[in-house]
């Protein structure tokens, strides 16, 4: 059979996605194909291709039900600080990742400030991180509550377990995130103390003890290698020798200290439309407010407000 003209012309661009410059007005339907072409075949990876996609397909992408836009960056699955790799996904295709595993990565509180280009996260598991502290916290939820286009406005679940340095005072930034699950099991936080504030002011119900489903489903094991190997791959740029050193984790001995409470919660009224989002963030206790500067555009409005005044 004869290969049509239209087959030949994609075969071409799915083996030459680095020279592609833009998927602007592109149907989400041939970009699928050739995503799906990347990573199910031996053909390469390139963060051009990656970046390109997320531009012009963020919505697409977050409503697709496939591996390629989640990743494991743990030091269980890469053997080192998570640190190189998040800076290869920051710099080269932060609005590609919509699920982010950071569990046991050796991240601080600085570290995550590399978060706030990934726009279009909806999971993320900073669990594990002894050094993630209140301050990590606010930084958090200061990201994730930016004004658009910037800030990790789809945000769904959110997992700090294990964080033992997170304490009662980083409650009244988390209570500003707009999630639909929320774990705080295991951290210096007070269960009494959280259960009061979050359920009685931030809209959200205590549940069961059980592990997220959800979660165990999006970081099964092995999941997305292809990408786990090319961010491997390429983050050797950022030598983690070069880095500045962090602190060790300090673990306490075994039965030196009482079991920590299991927080899981979940918000019983989300806000799912953006508009409603920023509306509500907006009407949260003691948000301040800065003063937006006006634009071109409401400079031109004002002088044509005042021509037409003259002229009346």
């Amino acid at each position: 059979m004869v290969p049509s003209l239209y087959s030949i012309c994609l075969d071409y661009v799915k083996n030459h996605t680095e020279a592609i410059s833009s998927l602007e007005n592109i149907p989400f339907d041939i970009v699928h194909t050739v995503l799906n072409h990347l990573f199910t075949t031996s053909a390469s990876l390139n963060a051009n291709i990656l970046s390109l996609s997320s531009l012009s397909c963020s919505d697409e992408l977050r409503k697709l039900d496939v591996p390629w836009t989640r990743l494991v960056l743990s030091r269980a699955a890469i053997g080192s600080s998570a640190l190189p790799g998040l800076m290869v996904i920051s710099e080269k295709f932060p609005r590609f990742i919509t699920c982010l595993q950071l569990g046991r990565s050796g991240l601080g509180d600085d570290d995550l400030y590399l978060l706030r280009t990934m726009t279009n996260l909806q999971v993320l598991d900073l669990s594990h991180n002894p050094n993630i502290t209140d301050r990590g916290a606010s930084y958090l939820v200061n990201m994730a509550t930016l004004s658009f286009p910037h800030g990790m406005h789809y945000l769904e679940d959110v997992h700090l377990t294990d964080l033992p340095d997170l304490t009662d005072k980083c409650l009244k930034h988390i209570i500003k995130l707009n999630v639909s699950y929320l774990d705080l099991s295991r951290t210096g936080i007070t269960e009494e103390v959280a259960i009061h504030f979050l359920t009685r002011r931030g809209g959200y119900r205590k549940l069961a003890p059980i592990p997220s489903l959800r979660t165990l489903a999006l970081f099964a094991p092995r999941i997305n290698p292809k990408l786990h190997r090319f961010v491997r791959d390429i983050s050797h740029v950022y030598d983690i020798g070069l880095l500045p050193p962090r602190p060790a984790p300090i673990f306490e001995e075994e039965g030196k200290e009482q079991p920590k409470p299991t927080l899981q919660f979940r918000r019983m009224n989300q806000v799912k439309n953006q508009a409603q989002k920023r509306a509500t963030l907006a009407d949260l206790p003691n948000r301040s407010t800065k003063k937006q500067r006006p634009t071109t555009t409401d400079y031109l409005a004002m002088f044509e407000k005042e021509m037409l005044n003259f002229n009346n």
